[in-house]
């Protein structure tokens, strides 16, 4: 009886095939990544943001990142070419006469497309993230250190078509509490705006000034202005842009053709172009997963987070304060430290004549019925001294403000107390005075529980503010801090997901187009090399714009934004399996 014959594999083809693939899909992969990196550098360049001598540099962080889109058509392209040589020269047609299967000619394709997929895992956990962070440091955290740089060469800056010469510039720390990046003195400073022709639109010159800097990214309900004015919007087309503004001191300003008129003080603004965010692209996998228990890691969620800190210590310094009250006395701190003691029984929302409606940090302090309120203090000299004169003030009422700036992205806390038709008794002289208002500012609470607040997680905050509210109705301030920064970070967890599953159907795509080049070369084996790309380019670009799509639509609107990311995915693997049905057939 014959015995029957066992079938090896054929590791000689499957290895010379492998080295193939391996030396084509390097060679394209390297010429992709090359040109790519040189483009991304080109904006960059144009803007300003990158010196000449950073030029290499930012290429080279800019390669590992680039690899992310260049590797599944560089696979797509070495594996189309491989495979077409191998049905070209009737290679593929002896091997299937001599027992070897398609699926098993397929095989070295299948198995280099597997290692790259994870080859593309690894770089997005590892390198890929780390680069991007470089490029952006390279191109916005380092733009304080530029134009330090440049004005003690004695050059001029350019940044958002306002032109800054100074003589000096010193680098300063941020205000505690600020959602600023950068801050710089300048002093001899003369700024010159120019419009969209080039044109001087404006000019100031200013003994001091401050630049500002400040990261932009995720505003779009919220924010100020450019010339530091009020809350607005901020445009699309500010999005993913830093803002800059200059602060001057005792300045000269003229607008156009009008005449120069003097100022003391002021804020400019401008927005910067920011071709890299601050975004989950900065996030291995590992760091994707742990975002949502610390949200704030994003600036412009701390931005939203410093804010609700800020509105919850307004609460509950309200909440303490009407406590306080309800014992018959009130006690603050002055900007010296002294107690400010005020005899009152009665705390309630103030509305002031010319607002329509309570204002969220104004209250009005009532004595015990019958009674004026009294207000002791301390008045400081030039240098105070433990034995400055006290001050007795009395008054039928007094508003107590508590305020903590406009601007949201420079908050801070500051108390003021205004007092009308009172009576001033100074230790030490007689008679008393009569004065028709009197104010007190910058007070604080005796125990202040902003710092505590402003170290507090964004979850924690959350449930902070809740319980704020559960004590006494929430203000308009508060209920929008809240809602702004819940927005956030549910739009942060919608990126999160999108960008775990983009970095998923990369890998996939890497995986299907080294199969699809490899099962088109050999189903169009007589047509020349590029024209059979083409059927394996135009697929992938689809798969890519899907996957594109799709991305922004789960940043948008959640889930159901992945079935579009994972269509082009999909639907090029159900293109490979027709063409391979159609290839086996014959």
């Amino acid at each position: 009886m014959p015995r029957r014959m066992s079938r090896r594999s054929p590791f000689l083809l499957w290895r010379f095939i492998t080295a193939d693939l391996f030396r084509l899909i390097t060679l394209s992969a390297a010429v992709l990544v090359a040109v790519i990196a040189l483009a991304a550098a080109v904006k960059p360049v144009s803007d300003g943001l990158l010196q000449s001598e950073n030029f290499l540099k930012f290429v080279l962080y800019a390669m590992p990142p680039m690899l992310a889109y260049a590797l599944p058509f560089a696979a797509g392209f070495g594996a189309t070419l491989v495979y077409h040589r191998l049905a070209h020269d009737n290679e593929a047609v002896a091997a299937h006469a001599g027992g070897i299967s398609h699926k098993s000619l397929l095989a070295p394709a299948m198995g280099m497309g597997l290692v790259l997929a994870i080859v593309l895992v690894l770089l997005n956990e590892a390198l890929i993230p780390y680069f991007l962070f470089k490029m952006q440091r390279l191109i916005t955290r380092d733009l304080a250190t530029w134009v330090v740089q440049e004005i003690e060469k004695g050059k001029s800056v350019e940044m958002g078509g306002m032109m800054v010469h100074a003589r000096s510039a010193e680098r300063l720390p941020p205000a505690p509490g600020s959602a600023a990046t950068d801050v710089l003195h300048l002093t001899k400073v003369a700024a010159i705006e120019r419009d969209n022709a080039g044109n001087p639109e404006s000019e100031v010159t200013s003994e001091h000034a401050w630049l500002i800097m400040f990261p932009w990214e995720g505003f779009g309900n919220g924010g100020n202005g450019g010339d530091g004015g009020g809350e607005g919007s901020v445009s699309a087309a500010d999005q993913g842009k830093s803002r800059v503004i200059m602060r001057l001191e005792n300045f000269v300003g003229k607008k156009g053709k009008s005449e120069a008129g003097a100022r003391k003080s002021a804020d400019v603004g401008w927005s910067i172009p920011n071709p890299f965010r601050d975004n989950v692209k900065f996030l291995s996998w590992r760091e994707l997963r742990e975002i949502s228990a610390t949200p704030e890691r994003m600036n412009w969620i701390d931005i939203w987070r410093k804010d609700l800190a800020f509105c919850v210590a307004e609460r509950q310094i309200s909440l303490v304060l009407r406590n306080q009250a309800g014992t018959g006395s009130l006690v603050l701190r002055d900007d010296q430290g002294a107690d400010v003691t005020i005899d009152a029984v009665k705390m309630e929302p103030f509305t002031r004549p010319a607002a329509a409606a309570p204002s969220a940090n104004a209250w009005k302090l009532s004595p015990a019925p019958g009674k004026n309120l009294t207000v002791r203090l301390r008045h400081h000299g030039v240098a105070p001294a433990a034995n400055d004169p006290a001050v007795t003030i009395t008054a039928p009422h007094a508003v107590l403000t508590i305020d903590i700036g406009s601007d949201r992205l420079d908050r801070a806390l500051s108390m003021r107390l205004e007092m009308e038709n009172v009576t001033v008794d100074e230790e030490g002289a007689r008679p008393s005075t009569q004065r028709p208002t009197y104010r007190v500012s910058n007070l604080r609470p005796m125990n202040d529980p902003t710092a505590g607040l402003l170290t507090r997680t964004s979850p924690q905050l959350l449930v902070a503010a809740d319980e704020a509210t559960r004590q006494q109705p929430a203000t308009p301030q508060l209920i929008a801090a809240v809602n702004d920064l819940a927005e956030r970070i549910a739009r942060l967890k919608r990126e999160v997901l999108a960008k775990q599953n983009e970095r998923m159907v990369m890998a996939a795509s890497c995986f299907v187009m080294v199969f699809t080049g490899a099962v088109i070369a050999l189903r169009l084996s007589k047509r020349l090399p590029l024209t059979v790309y083409m059927f394996t380019f135009l697929p992938a670009v689809l798969c890519i714009v899907t996957m594109s799509g799709g991305q922004q639509m789960t940043v948008q609107s959640g889930t159901p934004g992945l079935f579009l990311m994972w269509s082009g995915v999909a639907g090029l693997l159900l293109y490979t399996l027709l063409q391979y049905r159609a290839l086996a057939r014959h």
